[in-house]
Parts: structure tokens; sequence; C-alpha cells
């Protein structure tokens, strides 16, 4: 194998990860909320012992580094609850996370020419947003109808979206990047939409005969373009500059219960991607996809779009 430079041996390690949070009414129907803490994760197993033989064989060999530190986020949270009626609320959080310690690589030279690369502690990043939700519950007025409306508004910046950024960069030939960019999944724009139509009890679902213990749920995601990095000539990429489309989709469930003795059998049926919306998951061929905006390539990778409108009939029964 090759020869590891200034070898130390790894200890164990702990970390203190304090969290505080605290609620309380500032009015009869207003609640403010907090929370503040330190989090700690430990990074996969993978990453730790990596090539455990130290086998320096190939241009660019990489090893794990058992002595990694775990990554770090101090997150805080801030927010206030609204409530407009027994059954309606609307909650307001503005939310901060700083990160350190994230996982990148780092080349070590252990002779003038030769090195080997190793997982360390390179990296940072933060997120900042603000997210709205409006709730109602069962009754009030309408009384059969529910639902959960989310809004999130979020920037994600940091030096890098992958544990082995500099890695590919320096096997590339490109500069490595010492300025923050937008990571990955720095998404501007989410939505989440729940809508629920519920027969009360003894009532038909809209006055309409036959929809006596029938309920019907809406559930639609949105959100905005993902960041993706159009190709270049130079060797100082722009990192994620790019915005794929926006992806949306909606599912529905469909439940009937009936009542047979002591029985109550109940019919379900969940409907995927209702409208069938296409929506890209990633890009195969960053060149293809700078001229004809087809992220599937000139392979026709399916993979690269969400699955298409499918369906499931399910039978329970309660006892």
């Amino acid at each position: 194998g090759g020869e590891i430079l200034n070898p130390v041996k790894s200890s164990p390690s702990w970390k203190i990860s304090p969290r505080i949070g605290f609620s309380f009414p500032i009015t009869e129907v207003d609640v403010l909320h907090f929370t503040y803490g330190h989090y700690f994760q430990i990074p996969p197993m993978y990453i730790l012992y990596r090539n455990k033989t130290w086998d320096f064989s190939g241009a660019f060999p990489m090893v794990g580094n058992p002595d990694i530190s775990p990554e770090k986020t101090v997150s805080y949270e801030v927010g206030v609850k609204h409530a407009f009626t027994d059954q309606m609320r609307l909650d307001v959080t503005i939310y901060m996370k700083d990160i350190t310690g994230l996982t990148d690589t780092e080349q070590i030279f252990y002779t003038p020419v030769n090195y080997y690369t190793i997982y360390g502690n390179a990296d940072y990043g933060s997120a900042r947003g603000i997210e709205v939700t409006f709730t109602k519950r069962p009754g009030g007025m309408p009384d059969f109808l529910t639902w959960n409306v989310s809004y999130t508004y979020g920037i994600a910046r940091g030096k890098s979206s992958s544990t082995r950024q500099n890695y590919d960069y320096i096997w590339a030939g490109y500069v490595v990047p010492a300025e923050e960019h937008y990571l990955d999944w720095d998404q501007r724009h989410t939505v989440s939409a729940s809508i629920g139509f519920v027969s009360p009890a003894g009532r038909n679902l809209f006055n309409i005969p036959g929809l006596n213990d029938v309920s019907i749920n809406f559930l639609t995601n949105y959100g905005s373009g993902l960041p993706w990095t159009p190709p270049s000539r130079s060797k100082v990429q722009n990192i994620n500059e790019g915005r794929r489309p926006y992806t949306i989709s909606t599912d529905a469930r469909i439940t009937k219960n009936f009542t047979l003795g002591k029985l109550k059998p109940g019919l379900l049926i969940d409907i995927y991607n209702l409208f069938d919306k296409k929506n890209t998951l990633s890009i195969s061929d960053a060149e293809w996809y700078n001229v004809y905006h087809d992220p599937t390539g000139k392979y026709d990778d399916p993979t690269r779009i969400s699955a298409r409108r499918r369906m499931r009939i399910g039978l329970e029964i309660k006892w």
C-alpha cells in the first residue's frame, strides 16, 4: 500500500447537545414559541472506514477518516400561533440554521508528488427561511371540510453539496471552489396543501345519497425549481447558477366504510400523481439538457422523470 503521513490513533469522542424550547400564551388566542439547539450528526460509516487497507494504487486514492468529527448544526426557531376559531389556526415560524463541520475531502501529500485523499470536516452551510401553516380541523363551518396548507420560503447556501465535491473537481481538472453558493437542495418556494372532505356522522357528504361514511382527501405538493450547474468550458464552474423547472404533484385517497354486524369493512382507493404530471427529478446529461431542455438525455433515461399516474385499491376490516 501507501504511506500514511503522521499517523495517529483515533480516540473516542463525545459531544454535549444543549437544547431549549418554550411556548407561552401572549393573548387568549395567540401563543409565542421559541426553540434553540445544538445538533450533531455522525457521518456514515463508509466515511470512517473506506479503504481500510490503505491501498494507494490508482491515480486518485481515497481513504476514510476514523477520527472525523460529527457535523454540527445550530438551529433557531421563533414563531407565533393564532387561533381564529376553535377549528382554524395560523402558525408563522422563522428559522435559521448554521451548519459547520460538513464532510468533504482534502489532499494529503506524503511525498512531493504523491498524495492520497482523506475525508475531513472542511465545509459549512446555512439555511434561512419562514414557514406559514394554516390549519382547519373537522367542525365549524363547513363541518365536513378540513385542510392544512403550508408554505415555506427558504434559502440554503454553503460551500459544498457533496461529501466529495473537492475530490471530483480535482479529478475533472476544475478549480476547487472557496466561496459559498446555492446548495443542491436550495428550493426557494415549497407548498404542501392537504384538503379533506369527511362525511359527518349520520349525514351524507354533500347531501348525496350513498355518500355516508365517506372521506375524500387530496394532497398537493409544489416546489420551485432546484438548482443545477450549467456546463462550462472554464476551469471555474458556475455552481448551481441554473434552475430546473418547478415540480407539482397531487395524490388522492377515497375511503368508504361499511357496517357488517360487528365488523367494519372499508374500501380505499389511492391515486398517485392524479393529473399525470411529468416532473424533472434530476438531469442525465448537463450538455444535452442545456441545449434541448430534456432531462432524460440522449439515451432517454426514464429515471430522471417522476412516476406516472398509478392507482392502488385496498380493503381494510376493523372490529
